[in-house]
């Protein structure tokens, strides 16, 4: 439980914020809005994505909720790179703090470009787009893709969960099922496990340099900006002990009597 980690506080100058450039200061809020939604959503996949229990139930219920979690990611990451693409494209001061990132931060807005260019294919933009959409009955495509799902690999019997203590802990995993081989069928024909494993590797990878191009440039344009930026200097937070990352899990069921309570 003891934790190596220290964590820093200091308080940017409001009048300063609203002094920039409206350019400047939409994207640097935003920049870092879409740093911790990235943040959040990498440590709930992480978080839920062990499938090692020896209940059969409880790892349907992590791949459920390890679904989620990705494709939201998926969806974060490319809405992502639009914003910042649009950014760089509309605004010539970009170059200006990028010359003052790390090495670390400039490869990583460097993998991102390339990763999303259009020349090389990646599968973030189908399975966005089916992450994001819901099958819609008159479109032919889409009923053709949730349709195949159900085919293809579904068992003669559509299996869900119902808690008796209200409907926290239901998981109607026959529909999960054909709606999850439906998005991997995207990544990967061969299987739904190594499909979801490649999906969840590769969100994760972007997300990764996403994190390390947003606080090199976050570091950079507050560096650039120098000693008007603080309004009050960087002071170490007291923080109690620390869970180990990789120690974390959250899991689709649990005991929710104290949530029908609450209710």
């Amino acid at each position: 439980m003891n934790s190596t980690s220290k964590i820093y506080k200091a308080t940017i100058d409001k009048a300063w914020l609203d002094s920039l450039p409206n350019e400047d200061r939409i994207f640097f809020l935003t920049l870092a809005h879409i740093l911790n939604e990235i943040n959040g959503f990498y440590k709930l996949l992480y978080w839920t994505s062990d499938i090692s229990s020896k209940s059969d139930l409880i790892v349907l219920g992590q791949l459920t909720f390890s679904r989620i979690a990705v494709i939201t990611l998926v969806g974060k990451l490319k809405e992502a790179n639009a914003f910042l693409n649009h950014y760089i494209k509309e605004n010539e001061s970009f170059e200006k703090y990028k010359k003052k990132m790390s090495q670390e931060g400039i490869d990583a807005i460097s993998n991102i470009h390339n990763y999303f260019d259009k020349r090389n294919k990646n599968f973030m933009d189908v399975v966005r787009n089916l992450a994001f959409h819901y099958p819609n009955p008159k479109n032919e495509h889409n009923q053709r893709t949730v349709d195949d799902g159900f085919s293809s690999v579904l068992p003669e019997e559509l299996t869900l969960y119902l808690g008796k203590d209200g409907s926290s802990n239901d998981l109607y995993y026959f529909a999960e099922a054909a709606f999850a081989h439906s998005l991997y069928k995207l990544v990967d024909d061969s299987d739904v496990i190594s499909s979801m494993r490649k999906l969840e590797k590769e969100s994760m990878k972007v997300g990764r340099w996403f994190r390390q191009f947003g606080h090199a440039f976050i570091v950079a344009f507050l560096n650039e900006h120098g000693k008007p930026v603080w309004k009050e200097l960087a002071e170490e937070v007291e923080l109690p002990p620390l869970e180990s990352f990789s120690d974390i899990q959250i899991p689709w069921f649990t005991d929710t009597q104290e949530l029908v309570d609450l209710e």
